[in-house]
């Protein structure tokens, strides 16, 4: 509800005709939204709770990263902003939990970044920044099929406030970017607001869907090679 109510308060003046306030009150919240997502993991990693898996978390602030610039070099700054606190958190992920964290690399993680390899080349060969933003997109959903799995099954074991803050973020990201009606400025954050207010969703799901077992999940798991945090 918190969430919702601010963006509503930092969209009251696109209705009065100030767009530029509205655009830096909804990009200041997006930025305070993302980088408050990532609290409660890091306590969690700090408490040895969870152990991230490395890889994973580089190859997220990889992605990141190149929305960010792509975005910046179209003069998209929602977007890219709000890619960039991003960056900075799940770099601060790897960082912290780099003692805790697993260090192996699945099947997964080598396509991820070979599709990260091959959206940078796109990118600069066609020179065409919108390239890197749609395989930032498509390379983030890959990597989200397991949690997804997880959280249709179990979503007592998804934490619902972490995704529900960063689907705040970049639905306020695409808020500030109304009537730039442009891949750069709008694909990246859309498809963070989507995809995370979906596991949100899931993850106050209660009880459970009946009829999913550990088994089917763990085939989810086993056919991409990318074990469960």
């Amino acid at each position: 509800m918190i969430p919702a109510s601010l963006i509503m308060l930092a969209f009251l003046p696109y209705l009065a005709g100030d767009h530029h306030t509205a655009r830096l009150l909804l990009m200041a919240l997006s930025s305070l939204l993302a980088a408050a997502s990532s609290v409660p993991y890091l306590r969690s990693i700090h408490a040895g709770i969870t152990q991230p898996r490395l890889v994973t978390w580089a190859t997220w602030s990889v992605l990141t990263g190149m929305a960010a610039f792509a975005s910046a070099s179209t003069g998209d700054w929602p977007a890219a902003v709000f890619a960039g606190i991003g960056t900075v958190a799940t770099t601060t992920i790897v960082v912290v939990g780099w003692r805790r964290g697993h260090r192996g690399v699945g099947k997964l993680d080598i396509t991820c970044a070979s599709m990260v390899i091959a959206g940078l080349a796109l990118w600069q060969a066609s020179d065409q920044p919108a390239v890197a933003v749609i395989v930032a997109c498509s390379v983030d959903l890959i990597g989200l099929v397991p949690t997804l799995a997880n959280v249709w099954a179990h979503p007592g074991e998804e934490n619902p406030s972490t995704w529900t803050l960063i689907a705040a973020g970049g639905l306020c990201a695409a808020l500030a970017a109304w009537g730039d009606w442009t891949i750069t400025a709008l694909a990246y954050p859309v498809y963070v607001a989507v995809s995370t207010a979906t596991v949100a969703v899931l993850a106050r799901r209660w009880p459970p869907r009946a009829g999913v077992s550990d088994r089917e999940v763990a085939h989810v798991h086993d056919t991409i090679s990318w074990p469960a945090n």
